[in-house]
């Protein structure tokens, strides 16, 4: 007998089949929603486990990192008025007893030095040593006890691995000493900055460590850490070209630099041999255009400095020969070629292999002291010491020299400070500076040179300042809103 079939109604057997399948579908619905709330819970304990290193890390390292702020001579203020400061930058503690590590160039000029500990203490800093060429600098500050800094090494530093800077950017750090923390990563290692600054002065800075961090005006002289929190580098300077994210770049930790910080902690002067010329890397492909047995070399892009002394021309180096051998070393890069020279003792003759349209050469030269070059390349100058980068109400302005609109495809034809980039919500971005401007005059004074600008910028009282443009446009800028924060890197 057949079991009849009501409309909208099945048979037992089915009706728990199907409430088994709906009760199945929710479950799987929830597990599915479990799962994704689950795998959602992971990540987010995985970003608060990177978190919690990070904040670890921060609270580990900022207890070595100084601020740093220079002022300019007296003699250049007005009457009651305060010491206008020159510089802000960074340092880290190289010893116990107060010895404070920072760049050159952060207290080059400098009349008299302050210090900012991570707990707000001020000191006033002799500087114990100083290195322009290596850009490094000693001083000393009455305070003991103090934690110093682990120095890592070059030779555990891959590119791909975090990076943290700490420094006194914008002079934000300079009166309660809480400096800033960043992190990024080591983008590339071995750039050279040759020729980026000795244009200026005498600053070499090679084998450089790259990083994704943006290394802001006051930066410089700070610590680069690892993740373990020991230094792997000496923040020295960042190069922007328009339209494109800045880059930056610290002088590494290597057994050069430790050489070098230890002799000038001891106040011993540093000796430098010289060849007197520029020279670049010679690519691989380029290496087999010109037909050398290697695959690089160092091209001579000028000879320079030091007239009937200079050790290049009395061998018979001209632009364009590329040195391959240098005494017992196979020159492949531009960096080793100065590593090699400048540890070479002055006045040692050594013999060199150079390359000139194709056919080698042998030669012998004897070195000179570096300075003696340097000397006589800014014997016109009223000092050897030139500011050639500077922060002024959030304008950052640079001096475009031949070198400089070069690199950053700049006019040749517009003499001025170049506007290479403002910081929002500043004095020059309210006044409707932008970045890729020129500046001209200032106050109806020609400024060609950063230290023209702020002979000028020391005779403006508080009020408005007339900055003229290569374009002819006249913009006025306040410098009454707030605070001045001058600084040069």
């Amino acid at each position: 007998m057949r079991t009849p079939i009501t409309h909208g109604r099945y048979p037992k057997c089915i009706n728990g089949f199907i409430c088994a399948l709906s009760l199945c579908s929710v479950v799987i619905v929830f597990s599915t929603c479990a799962l994704a709330d689950e795998k959602k819970s992971a990540i987010i304990q995985n970003l608060r486990t990177v978190e919690k290193a990070f904040t670890q890390l921060a609270d580990k390292t900022r207890v070595h990192v100084v601020a740093i702020v220079t002022y300019q001579s007296t003699s250049s203020v007005r009457a009651n008025h305060e010491p206008k400061v020159l510089n802000q930058g960074s340092g880290f503690v190289l010893g116990a007893e107060g010895l404070i590590v920072t760049n050159h160039h952060v207290i080059a000029g400098a009349a008299s030095i302050t210090v900012v500990l991570a707990d707000g203490t001020r000191h006033i800093a002799n500087i114990v040593g100083t290195d322009d060429h290596a850009d490094l600098a000693v001083l000393r500050i009455p305070a003991r006890n103090l934690a110093a800094a682990p120095l890592s090494d070059l030779s555990h530093v891959t590119v791909g691995q975090w990076a943290f800077v700490i420094g006194n950017p914008y002079g934000l750090a300079a009166g309660d000493g809480h400096t800033s923390f960043t992190a990024g990563v080591v983008s590339g290692l071995g750039r050279s900055l040759a020729g980026l600054f000795e244009e200026y002065d005498d600053r070499y800075l090679g084998n450089m460590i790259e990083t994704d961090i943006y290394l802001k005006p006051g930066y410089s002289g700070g610590p680069m850490f690892n993740i373990d929190g020991e230094v792997m580098g000496i923040s020295a300077a960042v190069v922007t070209k328009e339209n494109l994210a800045p880059t930056g770049f610290a002088i590494p930790i290597t057994q050069r630099t430790r050489h070098i910080l230890k002799a000038l902690s001891q106040g011993i002067s540093i000796q430098y041999g010289s060849m007197g010329a520029y020279s670049r890397t010679v690519s691989k492909k380029e290496a087999i255009e010109l037909g050398l047995p290697q695959q690089g070399g160092a091209m001579i892009t000028k000879v320079s400095g030091g007239g009937s002394k200079n050790p290049a021309a009395r061998a018979g180096i001209r632009r364009r020969d590329v040195i391959t051998q240098f005494g017992d070393r196979t020159i492949l890069t531009a960096d080793v070629l100065h590593d090699v020279a400048t540890s070479t003792p002055i006045g040692e003759a050594i013999d060199i292999t150079y390359y000139r349209k194709g056919e080698a050469h042998q030669t012998s030269i004897i070195l000179i002291d570096r300075k003696e070059l340097a000397d006589d390349r800014h014997r016109n100058n009223e000092s050897r010491v030139a500011v050639h980068m500077l922060t002024w109400h959030g304008c950052l302005l640079v001096e475009a020299t031949e070198y400089y609109r070069d690199l950053n495809n700049l006019s040749k034809d517009i003499q001025g400070l170049y506007i290479s980039q403002i910081q929002p919500n500043t004095l020059a971005a309210i006044s409707g500076l932008k970045p890729h401007m020129f500046i001209t005059k200032y106050n109806e004074q020609k400024v060609t040179t950063i230290n023209s600008f702020i002979e000028v910028d020391d005779q403006v009282a508080q009020g408005i300042a007339r900055i003229e443009l290569s374009t002819g446009e006249v913009i006025n800028v306040s410098t009454t809103i707030s605070q001045d924060i001058l600084s040069t890197h």
